[in-house]
């Protein structure tokens, strides 16, 4: 079993945000690894989940 874990989570006591950060080009693999996180929190009970990506070097924030 490989281990994943998001680069950052923020919870405000309502919504819970999943951050990961990325170093390279766009990928649709980034997008379905934040869309596995915010799976695994929504099964966790978590019911307002915000999945994005950072791509640090070109400044670029997608919401997934």
């Amino acid at each position: 079993i490989r281990e994943q874990r998001p680069d950052r989570v923020i919870y405000d006591g309502k919504r819970m945000i999943v951050i990961d950060f990325k170093a390279g080009r766009e990928r649709e693999e980034h997008k379905e690894q934040v869309r596995s996180y915010v799976t695994l929190l929504n099964d966790m009970g978590y019911k307002d989940v915000e999945g994005y990506l950072w791509y640090i070097r070109h400044h670029n924030v997608i919401k997934v």
